[in-house]
């Protein structure tokens, strides 16, 4: 069962899914590129904001699941707790840099073994370079910058570009990240805090 997170991150990718098809509905043609162009971007938006709200709630999950008032280590659990939100509340910037130092900090679990994408052939550090790309394409239209060119937003002619067929990419890629993330947050609270975690 998927972390609490996850779920959230689930329905967030589905609001990010109505808005990229949005781009090529033809019921509201015509549309014009400009008004295409926005709905692919309020897509990118909407997806690097699920991944960085998972992250952050994956933290607050971690908490909840590992506080047990039996230890005796109630005041030591709230220090750390308050430390983390802390740390979550200036948590803005959800490339494969910051989003790994947040969980370890806070949480103790380093992510960067799971960050892998099997189903694409992509090795840990491709799925890093993958994310901070996606992050510097929604920090570029965010920001007014000119778009960055890497292998999956750039057209035969040499122009970055942001199409359904790299929003669809964008789209598995989250998935597979939330899924390798949740799976090895379970798997360290198991081993080391709560065997019995219901996710």
């Amino acid at each position: 069962m998927p972390s609490p997170s996850a779920l959230k991150f689930r329905d967030a990718m589905e609001r990010a899914s109505t808005l990229a098809r949005l781009s090529t509905d033809k019921r509201l043609r015509p549309l014009s590129r400009e008004h295409s162009r926005f709905f692919l971007h309020a897509a990118l938006a909407a997806s690097v904001a699920a991944w960085e709200a998972y992250s952050e709630g994956l933290v607050a999950d971690f908490y909840r699941e590992i506080f047990d008032v039996a230890t005796g280590f109630a005041r030591l659990h709230a220090i750390a707790k308050a430390r983390a939100e802390k740390s979550r509340t200036k948590f803005n910037t959800p490339n494969s840099e910051q989003t790994r130092e947040l969980l370890l900090d806070c949480t103790g679990y380093d992510p960067i073994n799971e960050w892998t994408w099997p189903a694409r052939n992509m090795t840990g550090p491709l799925v890093r370079e993958r994310l901070n790309e996606i992050v510097r394409v929604r920090h570029s239209f965010a920001h007014g910058l000119a778009m960055p060119s890497f292998s999956w937003n750039v057209t035969p002619g040499g122009s970055a570009r942001l199409d359904r067929a790299g929003l669809n990419m964008i789209e598995a890629f989250f998935k597979n990240i939330v899924t390798c993330t949740d799976t090895g947050m379970s798997n360290y609270i198991r081993t080391n805090f709560n065997p019995h975690l219901n996710w």
